[in-house]
């Protein structure tokens, strides 16, 4: 074996050893790679990323697929040489993931990640006070309140808004149709670090999904603590337009628990709220029906699977886990 393929299969006992240092020497992956590898390498990333006016990220996923197709063909006339430069990539790809940004699922705040506990009264109190405060931002926001609030800015200059001087570090995706139809909102490209939002989904969920990914450039893996990040970077913006996306979002999450254990209170509480906020909401629960198609439970279950062998152990369901963490929040600042 040449010297080159020695180099290139070392990449799978390196990434070994880095999975087994991070789970069993966590507080040495906070100090190390936490608080100081991986922010000096997320800067030179953005750096070097942030002026390009395309996701150099897609870019790359782009000829990725194109190399994985050339594999495939060298593959049909020459097996052993095909899963041989497969298996090579693959190993370069595992190694590079975990140093870019995959060890994150392995430092303590997303090891620790607990289900916040809740009584069915407090998410009951939490659900009422957020269905008022929708409806003081509804009305400051459009005098109808038979009207949806509309955001004017194009998606861009919402990105700016939210991201504010972080805005460079989020890109509309190349691939917005198709995280249509596979019912996602947004992603965090591992490999170059740049945040991508769905262009063609409704603009009242795109302030959450934006601040959503910008907690997973900081380093924050959990899909329960970026969705919690996401809220309180929206809902503490001085913008009302902003703040009004993040109470319908955190609404919308406690509205669905509370449904699920007691359905005669939630639909007395969705009685409460603004016809025009219920506007919003149908354009929104529309968009998202008209993409649903056979492949999609697939693609969830897929990404389930990710999560679950990336150390976090409730998978595709710890987003709904941040019910539990807007709960607390409002517990503690009713008391304030």
């Amino acid at each position: 074996m040449e010297k080159r393929n020695y180099l290139v299969f070392s990449a799978y006992p390196l990434s070994f050893l880095l999975l087994w240092w991070a789970r069993n020497y966590p507080q040495q992956l906070e100090y190390i790679y936490g608080e100081r590898l991986y922010p000096f390498l997320k800067e030179i990333r953005l750096g070097i990323f942030d002026f390009l006016p395309f996701s150099f990220g897609d870019f790359f996923y782009t000829a990725l697929s194109f190399f994985a197709i050339g594999l495939i063909r060298t593959g049909i006339s020459d097996w052993r040489k095909g899963c041989f430069q497969l298996f090579a990539a693959l190993g370069v790809l595992l190694l590079w993931f975990q140093l870019s940004w995959g060890l994150h699922y392995y430092r303590p705040m997303a090891s620790n990640n607990k289900a916040v506990r809740y009584t069915e009264d407090e998410l009951f109190k939490t659900a009422k006070q957020l269905a008022q405060e929708a409806n003081t931002l509804h009305t400051l926001l459009v005098k109808d309140d038979t009207k949806a609030v509309k955001m004017t800015n194009t998606s861009k200059e919402l990105i700016e808004r939210v991201g504010q001087r972080n805005a460079a570090a989020v890109k509309l995706s190349t691939y917005s149709s198709i995280l249509s139809y596979m019912g996602f909102s947004g992603y965090l490209n591992p490999f170059t670090v740049e945040a991508h939002i769905n262009g063609d989904m409704p603009q009242m969920s795109m302030p959450i999904t934006i601040a959503h990914e910008m907690a997973h450039q900081e380093g924050i893996a959990a899909e329960n603590d970026a969705n919690f990040k996401g809220f309180l970077d929206c809902y503490t913006h001085p913008d009302l337009d902003i703040r009004y996306a993040a109470v319908l979002f955190a609404y919308q999450k406690c509205i669905g628990s509370l449904a699920s254990v007691r359905p005669e209170v939630a639909r007395e509480l969705n009685c409460l709220l603004h016809p025009g906020i219920l506007v919003n909401y149908s354009e929104i629960f529309s968009y998202w029906r008209q993409h649903q198609n056979p492949v999609e439970p697939y693609i969830k279950s897929s990404y389930d699977r990710y999560l679950k062998a990336n150390n976090q152990a409730a998978g595709i369901l710890s987003y709904n886990a941040v019910v539990g963490q807007i709960v607390s929040y409002f517990k503690q600042k009713s008391k304030q």
